[in-house]
């Protein structure tokens, strides 16, 4: 028996330039997580890149997975972008039209590494590809490079699930909900 993802495609999240800047929901596995795509140096945007709790807590499994889901779930192009044939639709890929990796860091034996993870080596312009990248220099800064972070966090909200309403949407459904019932009793009367 087959059984089908139950989870909604994940929420792209694209700012006024059209710049896909990370998303939420996230399938990785089976476990939905929020991505970002961050640029800098691993010290700054890893709290130091220096100890094995400054990384998401990824194996090489974990960050192959996690990788794959954004070339499968996330880097797609659809009415919000063309993020698979525009590499430079991407925060941290703005300016290199040909070739971007986003990068995926794991543990492996309690020290920081990190694993490679998309790039257009095989199809320039194109997120095609999961490679392996070991051993980032801690100060390489990814602002510099056709490179980026994917800051990888458990999942605040389901996709496609509507987040709780705010007080003044609850009140004019409520007040909507009022005249409805006035106008109802008034028509029996």
């Amino acid at each position: 028996m087959v059984f089908a993802n139950t989870f909604a495609a994940p929420t792209l999240l694209v700012d006024t330039n059209g710049i896909l800047t990370g998303a939420k929901g996230v399938d990785v596995g089976g476990r939905l997580l929020d991505v970002e795509f961050v640029d800098g140096t691993c010290q700054s945007v890893f709290s130091g890149c220096n100890q094995v709790s400054d990384f998401p807590p990824f194996f090489i499994d974990d960050a192959f997975n996690a990788s794959r889901a954004l070339l499968d779930q996330v880097l797609l192009n659809g009415p919000a972008g063309n993020f698979d044939s525009v590499v430079s639709l991407t925060r941290g890929c703005e300016g290199f039209a040909l070739l971007c990796e986003i990068w995926t860091p794991f543990l492996q034996f309690s020290t920081p590494e990190f694993y490679g993870a998309i790039n257009g080596d095989d199809s320039p312009g194109f997120f095609d590809d999961v490679d392996a990248l070991d051993f980032v220099n801690s100060t390489l800064d990814t602002s510099l490079i056709p490179a980026v972070w994917a800051v990888w966090s458990e999942s605040t909200s389901e996709p496609g699930v509507p987040g709780v309403p705010e007080p003044g949407t609850l009140a004019l459904l409520a007040l909507g909900g009022l005249v409805l019932v006035l106008t109802r009793r008034r028509r029996k009367s």
